[in-house]
C-alpha cells in the first residue's frame, strides 16, 4: 500500500455575516436529495471527487462535502473549507490511516465555526467557538435502520452525536503521514449510544484529500458500491437505492420496498432498463456495461 503525506494549512478565512443554523441543515437535505455515496466513478471511471460529484452527483466523503462548499457559496455566498477527520472503529478497515475521513467547516470572524458531516448524516451542524473550549450535541441519522414511526419525537433511528472542543496543544503526529499543527481546534465526538467509540475534526483545511485519503481509501474498498438516499415526510434521509459489489457478484436492493437484494447480471432487459433510468444522474447509463465485468 502506498500512503501519500497528508497537506494541511490553517484556515486563513473568515465569513464576516452571521450564518443560521437552518441555512446549513438546507444544504444537508439538498446534498441528501440530490447526492448518493458511492465509490463507483473511482473505480471504474477513475474519477477524481471534484469529478465525481460534478458529472456523476455521488463520491465519497470528499465528493459530498465538497458539494455542500460549492452549494453555499452559489446560494449564500459562504466560504467552507474541506478538513481532516478520524473515523470511529467501528467504521475502520485494514490498512486505514488515522485520518481517513473529510468533513467541511464554515468558520466565521467570531470564531465561531459549523462543521458539517454529509458522509455520517448529520442533521444539524457541530457548533464551536475557537476562542471558548465547549460541549455539544446534535443529531445523525442511522440510515441503514428502518423508521417506522411518524412522529419526529418518537424515531428510533436518530442518535445523539455528543462532544467537546479544545486546541491541540502541540503538534500531534498520527504517523509518519500525518501531522497535524499545534494550535489546531478539535471537535472530539462520540454517539450517545456508544461513547467509548471516539472520533476527531481538525479544525484546518486539508489541501489534498485525494491524494492523502481517497488514494488508500479506494484500494483498501476496491469492490463499488452506492448508498442513495431521499427525505422522509419530516426531511429526515433514510436509504433508498443500494448497488454494491460483493465477491465480485453485483446486487441491487431497494430498502424502501423491502425486498431481497436483485443479482443484476439474472435482471432481465425490462428490469434492467428500469433500473438504469432511475439512477441515471448517477450512472450516466452505465449499470448495464458496470454488470458485465461481474457476471
Amino acid at each position: 500500500m502506498n500512503y501519500n503525506t497528508l497537506v494541511t494549512k490553517p484556515l486563513s478565512f473568515r465569513n464576516k455575516k452571521p450564518i443560521s443554523e437552518d441555512v446549513i441543515i438546507d444544504a444537508l437535505e439538498s446534498c441528501y436529495r440530490k447526492c448518493a455515496f458511492s465509490t463507483f466513478p473511482y473505480i471504474m471511471e477513475k474519477s477524481t471527487s471534484a469529478q465525481a460529484i460534478k458529472k456523476y452527483k455521488c463520491g465519497n466523503c470528499i465528493a459530498l462535502s465538497m458539494y455542500i462548499r460549492e452549494y453555499l457559496k452559489k446560494h449564500h455566498n459562504i466560504k467552507s473549507a474541506l478538513i481532516p477527520a478520524t473515523i470511529p472503529n467501528k467504521y475502520k478497515s485494514p490498512g486505514y490511516l488515522d485520518i481517513s475521513h473529510v468533513a467541511l467547516a464554515v468558520p466565521f470572524t467570531s470564531g465561531d465555526i459549523f462543521i458539517v458531516d454529509p458522509s455520517f448524516y448529520f442533521l444539524n451542524p457541530i457548533k464551536l467557538n475557537i476562542h471558548t473550549p465547549s460541549n455539544f450535541n446534535i443529531f445523525s441519522k442511522n440510515i441503514y435502520q428502518p423508521e417506522y414511526n411518524k412522529e419526529l419525537s418518537q424515531y428510533n433511528s436518530i442518535d445523539i452525536v455528543s462532544g467537546k472542543s479544545y486546541n491541540l496543544p502541540r503538534p500531534l503526529v498520527l504517523n509518519k503521514h500525518q501531522t497535524l499543527p499545534g494550535n489546531t481546534p478539535v471537535a472530539h465526538c462520540s454517539y450517545k449510544k456508544d461513547p467509548s467509540d471516539t472520533w476527531k475534526y481538525f479544525m484546518c483545511e486539508v489541501v489534498n484529500p485525494d491524494e492523502a485519503i481517497s488514494s488508500f481509501y479506494i484500494s483498501i474498498k476496491n469492490q463499488p458500491f452506492i448508498t442513495d438516499t431521499v427525505l422522509d415526510q419530516n426531511g429526515i434521509p433514510t436509504l433508498s437505492d443500494r448497488i454494491k459489489v460483493d465477491n465480485n457478484i453485483m446486487t441491487y436492493n431497494n430498502e424502501l420496498e423491502s425486498i431481497p437484494s436483485k443479482n443484476i447480471s439474472n435482471m432481465n432487459k425490462k428490469e434492467l432498463d428500469q433500473l438504469e433510468k432511475k439512477l441515471k444522474k448517477y450512472f450516466k447509463g452505465k449499470i448495464k456495461q458496470y454488470a458485465k465485468k461481474y457476471y
